[in-house]
């Protein structure tokens, strides 16, 4: 296979020759788009399909077909809602040995780490979405250390539980 074959064939395989009918099928043929500004998720969606706007990502996410979360390395991706459950059951693990390390650099001890989980659990129970400045909140309030790094590594443990 010569240069511009190989070239040919991963923009088909990343549908950049092809478009997609939506954005659940960028997602779905992509596995997993990353996620860390929302923003940059809608805009590598939209350069896959013809006439999408932001709106129509946002409304996957709203219905719930699209999800984002901590599954892929330590970065967030956009993946469908129901490839989620099995692609944390596949990383966590690995993310959970490296979260437990990490929260110890930052002198959060494994009970207060447990702790954080349950306040965490409790204001999404309790209240629905909120934002991470106000789970900081209530971490902080409930005497973790919610500062810096803290909270990514907490919410993080949050999700893989």
């Amino acid at each position: 296979m010569d240069a511009p074959e190989l070239r040919a064939r991963r923009a088909h395989a990343q549908l950049l020759g092809e478009p997609a009918e939506d954005a659940v099928a960028v997602v779905e043929r992509l596995l997993a788009v990353q996620a860390q500004e929302l923003g940059s998720a809608r805009l590598a969606i939209r350069a896959r399909t013809r006439g999408l706007i932001a709106a129509d990502v946002d409304a996957e996410l709203e219905r719930g077909a699209l999800v984002v979360g901590w599954l892929l390395r330590g970065t967030l991706h956009l993946v469908r809602a129901e490839d989620y459950h099995w692609l944390l059951a596949l990383t966590a693990p690995r993310r959970l040995a490296a979260n437990r390390r990490r929260l110890g650099q930052e002198g959060v001890t494994p009970d207060e780490a447990e702790r954080a989980v349950s306040v965490v659990e409790r204001a999404l129970a309790s209240e629905g979405p909120v934002t991470r400045a106000q789970l900081g909140g209530r971490v902080a309030a409930a005497g973790i250390r919610a500062e810096g790094q803290t909270l990514p590594h907490l919410l993080a443990l949050a999700v893989f539980r």
